[in-house]
């Protein structure tokens, strides 16, 4: 019992600190997009291309803005206040940014469930397969915005650096994909490849980096006190 209310403590502490803004981002991606699609659908686009329009913003909009997220998160502008508590600051880093992407994963998960009942789910694989389209890129982002937030001591160069390969990899996709040793590492196959034959491997690739970064953002914070000195927040 007792484990479970500091689990709730912990869990209620955190969200506070990602704060509304960080909790309604995910949902306003998705309006976003929605009202993409809805413009598109008044312009009489085809149902094919408004499906995968409303599909494509759960791997191209969320992972993007839930790294935005995990940027600010990190770099706490009362950092200090940390080495007074008994969690480790490494500690506190891993539970907000599992608390972002079990958050996010959630609305993902309720926005392709409802795509997929208005037969507008357009990824080409079985459902649940077809989950690991925005779940990989998503842990990307997510891990990656946080390490380069918290080397640089900067949340504004991590999101420059993020939509920097954002706006890269969405405009010379077809470079990337013509490059088979790129290929594992394009953030955006199930927008713009798929039905190709790395698809799997890709997405496995992707899960795989972030877990890397995940090992080198913790060997980072290992000594939080390093972390006050210098740095744009």
């Amino acid at each position: 019992m007792k484990d479970r209310v500091l689990t709730t403590q912990w869990v209620s502490y955190e969200l506070r600190r990602i704060g509304l803004k960080g909790l309604v981002t995910p949902a306003l991606t998705l309006a976003i997009f929605a009202c993409i699609a809805t413009l598109m659908v008044i312009a009489g686009a085809d149902d094919r291309d408004v499906a995968r329009v409303l599909t494509a913003v759960l791997e191209v909009g969320l992972p993007l803005s839930a790294s935005v997220v995990a940027a600010a998160v990190v770099v706490d502008p009362v950092i200090d206040l940390h080495f007074t508590f008994a969690t480790r600051f490494r500690t506190t880093v891993f539970r907000r940014l599992s608390l972002l992407i079990a958050w996010t994963t959630l609305v993902a998960i309720l926005w392709a469930t409802a795509l997929r009942y208005a037969g507008l789910w357009s990824v080409p694989k079985p459902f649940l397969l077809g989950q690991l389209g925005w779940f990989a890129p998503l842990v990307w982002f997510v891990v990656a915005g946080a390490l380069l937030a918290i080397v640089f001591r900067s949340r504004t160069v991590s999101i420059s650096v993020l939509g920097g390969l954002w706006v890269f990899e969405n405009v010379f996709y077809s470079f990337i994909v013509a490059r088979e040793p790129l290929r594992p590492f394009f953030l955006f196959a199930t927008t713009y490849t798929p039905d190709a034959p790395y698809w799997l491997g890709n997405r496995l690739a992707l899960i795989a980096v972030a877990v890397v970064m995940a090992v080198v953002l913790a060997w980072v914070v290992r000594n939080g006190e390093s972390l006050t000195v210098g740095g744009d927040v």
